[in-house]
């Protein structure tokens, strides 16, 4: 399965606020990774641009272990690969002030934690 922005492949509007919670139904761990990642600001810390968050867990007990801000060919370049701990993960996107705001992921189950 895989989650991408409002109206990918092209850019997402600006402004736009998304959440999604991938629960596995089987009970296991979720996999998340990068297929394409352009949003954001040259500069890193910048997440006024845009940003991808991502979660393990999706209720009040959940915690941020991804937060991407930087868009341009490093980013685009820079994959992630992440598994929960549990069988749900929250992922927030915000297209914010930026241009070229866009993002796909592809979200899978798996056995366990890497």
């Amino acid at each position: 399965m895989s989650v991408s922005s409002p109206g990918y492949p092209d850019v997402a509007s600006t402004g736009v606020e998304c959440t999604w919670r991938i629960i596995s139904p089987s009970s296991k761990s979720v996999a998340v990774q990068s297929i394409n990642l352009s949003f954001g600001s040259e500069m890193k810390d910048d997440c006024s641009k845009g940003m991808l968050e991502i979660f393990n867990g999706c209720d009040t007990e959940r915690f941020l272990v991804e937060k991407i801000c930087l868009r341009g060919p490093a980013t685009e370049k820079q994959g992630i690969l992440w598994v929960s701990s549990g069988s749900c993960v929250t992922i927030k996107f915000f297209s914010g002030q930026g241009k070229k705001n866009k993002f796909r992921l592809s979200v899978d189950e798996t056995e366990g934690e890497i």
